[in-house]
């Protein structure tokens, strides 16, 4: 896990203005700053990027990284862009979810469905294979046309209740 260590109000913030919880949680023991994102410290001295904390889906106990799943559903011919996020499950905690934009819109989806969950149960552990494939024409975004995952764990999340 990638931390930031400073002078807080300097170099990096000091505070979220009148969330004393919300800071609290944003430092750790020593006082760095949480990023939130999970890195890999290099023979050479330089840091690779992983992925997010928030990208790691917790199924049943082992973390799985969204970007991996995101990777091997990315290899299917006829797959223009992916998105994979966890699903809140009373057996596993979570479940992954993958929604799947496919490259031509009038594609048989069923067909490309089918070809997916194939490709994943061949090349990902099982507890890594999405529980569930949506064919979407698109998927929610913030600014510079990033992907909201935030936005697809919370429909998914609305969807459980």
């Amino acid at each position: 896990h990638l931390t930031i260590g400073g002078v807080r109000g300097l170099s990096i913030f000091r505070e979220y203005d009148g969330d004393a919880e919300t800071t609290r949680n944003a430092f750790d023991a020593h006082g760095r700053f949480i990023t939130g994102d999970r890195v890999t410290l290099l023979e050479n001295g330089w840091i690779e990027f992983a992925d997010r904390t928030k990208d790691v889906i917790k199924v049943g106990g082992e973390g799985v990284s969204s970007g991996e799943v995101e990777a091997c559903i990315a290899q299917v011919d006829g797959v223009r862009e992916v998105a994979v996020v966890g699903r809140p499950d009373d057996t596993w905690g979570e479940c992954v979810v993958a929604f799947v934009i496919p490259r031509d819109e009038a594609c048989d989806r069923e067909a490309l469905r089918a070809q997916l969950e194939a490709h994943c149960r061949a090349s990902l552990a099982k507890f890594k294979t999405p529980r569930e494939i949506r064919i979407v024409d698109d998927v929610p975004r913030i600014g510079f046309g990033k992907v909201a995952k935030i936005k697809l764990r919370e429909m998914l999340t609305a969807e459980k209740s």
